[in-house]
């Protein structure tokens, strides 16, 4: 059933195939949503049901955001977290003391040592936020020795299930002498564990005029299926995408603007927001997660369960296809 805080978009029945509705919800924005309720569902959770502006609802787990006080009848600013490849779409309520990439100071606890599932030992600092949850980085990227309860000052770079994620001063990122779209080169130099299973290759830009020895991070859950290995040099490109910029490697097998031939395995549905469920084929993909293409928007034929397509762009390893 549910699990987590991350629940797709509920859809009633009357939802369905429903044409005229205006206002699309995009992932990184922010939009008003109004508190109708509570229910308990069967994976003995407790979910806010919320109704978004086109009058659809949305559940939100309530354990997450228990400081946040929030109240049934009330409508709270919620950015748009994520919209899946399914078209589901999870929430984030606007913090009541912090601000995305706005810097604040954070009282410092200690030093935690972790050893990971291949007994590599880590270590974090511990710092606190305005409800006492504690905050942990690895311990390496703070640059000097700190006593406890003295304050650093932090940039927020993430809100998650009530839970604040800092931007530690040991990492620099730089992309004013990137050109968006043009592959660079960097080098891998290091595997870097963060608290809650997050873990980044970080790279540094592979080029004689940095200087300054920037390095960026890389989330490695989207590129298990690529082998990368510390002391490879790989080709990323810049995204800009909404308020956030990152790096997108090289694809291993696939290129944009090229054509491939992809195999149906199956028949499913996504969400098309706000109109309710469409007809999906579901495509193979030997290099990440499998395709869902709407068929409506299908404009080749289908032939002995194959589908061709032009790959349109790759984003976080996720092909974005023309079909």
């Amino acid at each position: 059933m549910l699990k987590g805080q991350r629940v797709p978009i509920w859809i009633s029945d009357r939802m369905k195939n429903v044409s005229g509705f205006k206002l699309k919800l995009e992932e990184g924005f922010t939009y008003p949503f109004k508190i109708t309720g509570k229910i308990d569902l069967p994976d003995s959770n407790e979910y806010f049901i919320l109704e978004d502006p086109n009058e659809v609802k949305h559940l939100l787990l309530t354990h997450y955001y228990k400081n946040f006080n929030f109240k049934l009848g009330q409508t709270i600013q919620c950015r748009i977290d994520k919209i899946n490849c399914n078209g589901k779409i999870y929430l984030e309520p606007e913090h009541p003391h912090y601000k995305l990439d706005h810097a604040y100071d954070f009282p410092f606890q200690s030093i935690e040592d972790y050893m990971d599932n291949i007994g590599k030992l880590h270590q974090f600092a511990i710092f606190t936020d305005t409800f006492n949850n504690e905050i942990k980085i690895p311990a390496e990227t703070i640059p000097v020795k700190i006593d406890s309860g003295v304050h650093v000052k932090f940039m927020v770079s993430r809100i998650k299930k009530g839970r604040v994620y800092l931007s530690s001063n040991g990492l620099k990122e730089e992309y004013n002498h990137f050109e968006e779209g043009k592959y660079y080169y960097f080098r891998i130099v290091q595997f870097r564990l963060y608290p809650d299973n997050r873990s980044y290759y970080i790279l540094k830009y592979d080029h004689e005029t940095d200087q300054e020895g920037y390095t960026y991070k890389l989330r490695s859950k989207y590129f298990e299926k690529y082998d990368f290995k510390i002391g490879q040099s790989i080709q990323c490109r810049m995204i800009q995408e909404d308020k956030e910029t990152y790096l997108e490697p090289k694809h291993p097998y696939y290129t944009i603007g090229k054509e491939y031939t992809f195999d149906i395995i199956g028949d499913e549905f996504i969400i098309d927001y706000p109109q309710g469920e469409i007809d999906a084929y579901l495509l193979k993909n030997d290099y990440g997660k499998s395709i869902h293409v709407p068929k409506n928007g299908v404009k080749g034929k289908v032939k002995d369960g194959k589908l061709m397509c032009t790959i349109s762009d790759i984003r976080k390893s996720r092909l974005h296809l023309d079909c």
